[in-house]
């Protein structure tokens, strides 16, 4: 990870810090390094392999987010039943989203 120029540093009157204001154009920020290939495991280094063929290569959220696996398959199962949203027909998913207001009592 590239390091990241700092433009000013933010102290109180008390003498307290506050932060460094950071230039984000196109450097990565985040201050937890993400696992790299050579330290993945394997159903990791299936999940960077897969990322990389549909993206191109693995963001770094993803990459920080492997340091636990449950959150990584969680987070994964999610992002497979939000492109299953994409499969249905918009007419059929305005009529569930009636129905489920009716269901509820919503007005909406």
């Amino acid at each position: 990870m590239r390091r990241v120029p700092v433009v000013a540093t933010r102290v109180t009157e008390n003498g307290h810090w506050l932060g460094q204001a950071r230039i984000a154009l196109g450097i990565e920020m985040a201050r937890i390094r993400g696992v790299e290939d050579s330290e993945a495991g394997l159903v990791t280094r299936f999940l960077y392999w897969m990322t990389k063929r549909r993206l191109g290569h693995v963001i770094l959220p993803f990459r920080i987010t492997a340091h636990q696996p449950r959150l990584l398959r969680a987070i994964g199962e999610m992002e497979m039943g939000q492109r299953a949203l994409e499969t249905v027909e918009p007419k059929l998913k305005a009529l569930a989203s009636i129905k489920t207001a009716l269901l509820i009592g919503c007005p909406f």
